[in-house]
């Protein structure tokens, strides 16, 4: 069956790009959880990598440090945060 026209026959260079770049952010975005700390990432604001990353803070907790790198992917922003935690009466 020969394709038709509303079916392309394959992606552009640069559709497929940005679909892959889209699909390593979605498996950045989650995070890693420790027990003292959590590093996320957002394509959306630091601000929002850090909340990410804090998802796993337990109650109580405060924050300790912060460490965020901001990387250019195919001239779009992506916010990678590192959150520290420990008890509150640290």
């Amino acid at each position: 069956m020969a394709p038709s026209a509303a079916t392309p026959t394959r992606l552009p260079a640069a559709t497929t790009l940005l679909t892959a770049a889209a699909a390593a952010a979605v498996l950045l975005l989650p995070g890693e959880a420790r027990a003292d700390g959590g590093t996320a990432a957002s394509l959306v604001s630091r601000e929002n990598a850090i909340q990410n990353a804090t998802l796993w803070m337990p109650p109580g907790a405060r924050i300790t440090s912060t460490d965020c790198t901001e990387m250019l992917i195919d001239s779009s922003p992506r916010y990678v945060c590192t959150v520290e935690w420990g008890p509150a009466d640290q």
